[in-house]
């Protein structure tokens, strides 16, 4: 006689949420900020918020709590929510801290031979292939700009500098587009992520990192070169 399965319990988990009202409005504030629509300095209402997204003021305040963890908002007490404004300094410190992980992040996916080549090759052809037809996108640009440094940094498998890269994006993604929604894409961006993939694909660590930093070394000082032009610009 067969017996009968054993009924068989999963093991403690967290429940399963739905994608919640607060999560949508979080991506729609912080798609706002990184385009500018919400500009730098600008002061955020929840009731004015919540009255544009259709969401309550509760959802709003969890958005808030979101983007703030993010950088990009700024919660002054209790008095209201403004978006970030990127000083010099504030630029220094998010170039160091990628020059650090992103660096730390290739030699670890040397060490470990992981293979990037096909991924960062593909990421390549994308970027390239948004500055053909998407000429005047500079949002897309700047997410598949981004792209390329992502697939390095979670290849290489190390949690927490994930978890620190991940949590300046936003940051860099909204000064990368205020840089050029008004300019040409900088199309040095994509030769040196074809430099740094031939020396991947040539099995060259020293070369790599060495036009890595390269390659987050220049993007600074355009950064900075930036603030300096709109401030006397203002």
């Amino acid at each position: 006689m067969a017996r009968s399965a054993e009924r068989f319990r999963l093991p403690s988990v967290d429940v399963i949420k739905p994608y919640s009202l607060a999560s949508k409005a979080a991506d729609t504030i912080r798609s706002m900020v990184i385009r500018g629509e919400c500009p730098q300095g600008a002061k955020l209402i929840e009731e004015d918020i919540s009255s544009t997204l259709g969401v309550s003021r509760a959802c709003v305040r969890e958005a808030f709590i979101v983007l703030e963890g993010e950088g990009l908002l700024n919660r002054i007490q209790n008095k209201y929510t403004e978006v970030v404004s990127f000083t010099k300094a504030d630029i220094e410190e998010l170039y160091k801290v990628r020059l650090a992980i992103e660096t730390m992040c290739l030699e670890t996916c040397f060490e470990k031979d992981i293979d990037l080549i096909r991924a960062l090759s593909d990421q390549v052809q994308a970027t390239a292939r948004v500055i053909v037809e998407e000429s005047g996108n500079s949002f897309a640009w700047v997410e598949e700009d981004m792209k390329f440094h992502e697939i390095i940094v979670r290849a290489s498998g190390i949690r927490r500098a994930q978890k620190i890269w991940l949590g300046i994006k936003s940051q860099m993604e909204t000064l990368l587009f205020s840089q050029y929604k008004n300019e040409p894409f900088d199309l040095t961006s994509g030769i040196s992520h074809e430099k740094i993939t031939d020396a991947i694909a040539a099995r060259d660590p020293e070369a790599a990192v060495i036009l890595l930093k390269k390659h987050i070394r220049s993007g600074c000082k355009v950064s900075l070169e930036c603030i300096e032009c709109d401030f006397h610009a203002s």
